[in-house]
């Protein structure tokens, strides 16, 4: 698929502050993790990223997206996804 889309819009109603990550391409066949907060909102800032040819992976095990590029390299956001 070629094109914009929104993988979730997040809206802070409780007054914390939210977390912004801004992802951004390791090195060829490299990993880098970012973490992101238990308790409120985060907000993914996939700007970094957008002119590259990207594959999204559901981790069930751990909940945690996987952003793999061409080149090999990964990006984990962990956690992602809510196991509740």
């Amino acid at each position: 698929m070629n094109g914009p889309f929104v993988v979730a819009q997040a809206s802070s109603n409780s007054g914390q502050p939210v977390q912004t990550i801004k992802l951004t391409k390791p090195p060829a066949g490299q990993t880098e993790t970012f973490h992101a907060s238990f308790t409120g909102t985060v907000k993914i800032d996939f700007t970094g990223i957008a002119d590259q040819k990207i594959t999204l992976y559901h981790d069930n095990s751990n909940q945690t997206l996987h952003v793999i590029f061409a080149d090999g390299s990964q990006a984990i956001i962990e956690p992602f996804f809510d196991s509740t």
